[in-house]
């Protein structure tokens, strides 16, 4: 009888320093995940947590501990409370209603066995995960948002206006591009002053390079006669014809809108200044019609290199072909 006592209290004894190690095992394993996910917590400036399970039910039934795993910037931490702090808080507003919060090194062995179960910790880090993606597919998105209103029409057409610019060697017209950009957001009417200027420079560009007679008046409108002229961009059939009046309005309007609403000739008091989304379109409007006329003049030259005894053949081409 006491033979048989002896040997299963040793065989007891056994059996909890086995328990003691697996636990200590995994309380070691616990607090270098934590380690782990305290790193990519902070990194990714992310947070998450499992959802609320008992920790412990005391005999009786009239009160349970209750909490939940958090992880976060300190790593795993185990936040908790009773029933009991629920029906203090509930009659005492003023009481403090903090949870506790400690970490892995601190748990009781016996809360221990109750969290770090396989399932609770792939709950945890599963809800990080799904946190972390929720944040990139956001993020994305801003990130999209925000490319396409730094990337706007403005600057697309600069990309287009700068390569053909680069092509003719018209360094001053990506000068005057850039400058009109920069100056979008942060003065509008000298942004449309600079829309401006840059058509003005295109048409002094071409007008030079083509040898054209250079106007006495160096009013934008006026600037745009003998490279239309040129161009042939009032022949062509009823459609085009129209384009190229409706071209000659925008480039007298830009010049308009420059004089009412820019600082090319002052600021008056109370005067109605540009705003970015107007100084926006007009330098894209400026942009566009720079880049179209930079185009047709490339064309022009090749047209006249390949064919030189054939007088103005842009006035037979249409604005298509290009």
């Amino acid at each position: 009888m006491k033979s048989d006592l002896r040997t299963k209290l040793e065989e007891l004894e056994i059996r909890t320093s086995e328990l003691e190690q697996h636990d200590n095992q995994i309380r070691a394993h616990v607090i270098k995940l934590s380690e782990r996910l305290k790193s990519i917590c902070i990194q990714g400036g992310i947070n998450s947590s499992t959802k609320r399970f008992t920790i412990e039910h005391f005999a009786g039934g009239e009160e349970e501990i209750y909490g939940y795993l958090l992880a976060g910037e300190d790593g795993i931490t185990l936040t908790y409370r009773s029933t009991l702090d629920d029906i203090k808080y509930a009659e005492d507003y003023e009481a403090d209603a903090r949870d506790a919060r400690i970490k892995p090194d601190a748990w009781d062995t016996k809360w221990l066995r109750t969290i770090a179960t396989k399932d609770r910790l792939e709950e945890l880090v599963s809800s990080l995960s799904e946190a972390t993606n929720a944040l990139l597919q956001g993020r994305a998105a801003t990130v999209e948002s925000v490319r396409s209103a730094a990337a706007g029409p403005t600057a697309v057409a600069g990309e287009r206006l700068t390569a053909i610019a680069g092509e003719l060697s018209f360094g001053r017209v990506k000068s005057d591009f850039a400058r009109a950009l920069r100056l979008v957001a942060v003065d509008p009417p000298a942004a449309t002053t600079a829309a401006c200027v840059l058509l003005e420079t295109t048409l002094k560009h071409i007008i030079n390079k083509l040898n054209l007679e250079t106007p006495n008046d160096m009013q934008i409108r006026t600037l745009y006669k003998p490279v239309a002229a040129e161009f042939g961009l009032k022949t062509g059939g009823a459609e085009l014809h129209a384009i190229s009046n409706a071209l000659n309005t925008v480039i007298q309007n830009i010049g308009s809108f420059r004089s009412g609403s820019g600082d090319a000739h002052g600021r008056a008091p109370g005067q109605e200044n540009a705003s970015t989304e107007e100084a926006d379109f007009v330098v894209t409007a400026a942009a566009a019609i720079s880049t179209f006329l930079m185009r047709r003049l490339a064309m022009h030259q090749e047209i006249k290199s390949t064919s030189p005894t054939t007088p103005n053949k842009m006035a037979h081409t249409s604005i298509s072909e290009r």
